[in-house]
C-alpha cells in the first residue's frame, strides 16, 4: 500500500461546527464553506473553534 502526503480539501454540506469538526477529525486538511458564512457570518468563529482541536 502506498500513501500520499497531500492535503485533503472537503467542501459542500458544511453548515455547522459539528460537521466541520467531524470532517477535520476524519482527515480533512482544509474545509471549504460558502453559503453558510454568507447567511450567518457570526458562525465563522464557532467553525474556527471546532476545527482547531488538539489531539
Amino acid at each position: 500500500t502506498e500513501t500520499l502526503d497531500i492535503p485533503v480539501i472537503v467542501g459542500g454540506g458544511i453548515r455547522n461546527a459539528e460537521t466541520a469538526s467531524e470532517k477535520v477529525k476524519t482527515g480533512a486538511s482544509i474545509i471549504v464553506t460558502g453559503t453558510v458564512i454568507e447567511e450567518n457570518s457570526s458562525l465563522m468563529s464557532e467553525l474556527a473553534d471546532a476545527i482547531h482541536w488538539k489531539n
